[in-house]
């Protein structure tokens, strides 16, 4: 009775340890265990711990080209203009010149 019951608990943990599963979140099927900020969800190459303000977008990490108008944080800076380039408050849906300061719904309208 032994001897089958050593058996059985041989072949059980063979098991557990067959296709690299070994529940420590290192291979290759394997979810992370612990702090779920530690691994790459959209492989983009950054993690949240390393900056990527939305692991879920690849195109959205640190050092990414900025792309204006397109409603993303694409190089995850708050200091990078966006979707208001010439930085008077207005976005493209309301400013029709977005190259220039003056020019946007609250300025004053200056005569010929």
């Amino acid at each position: 009775m032994t001897r089958q019951l050593g058996l059985i608990c041989t072949l059980l943990a063979a098991t557990a340890c067959s296709n690299n599963f070994d529940g420590n979140g290192d291979g290759p099927d394997e979810t992370p265990v612990g702090n779920p900020h530690l691994s790459d969800d959209d492989g983009d190459g950054y993690t949240e711990q390393q900056g990527d303000c939305d692991d879920s977008l690849a195109e959205v990490y640190p050092g990414a080209e900025e792309i204006p108008y397109d409603g993303l944080d694409n190089d995850c800076k708050s200091s990078t203009r966006d979707d208001d380039l010439d930085r008077d408050g207005y976005g493209i849906e309301d400013d029709c010149d977005d190259d220039d300061k003056k020019v946007n719904p609250g300025a004053d309208e200056e005569p010929y």
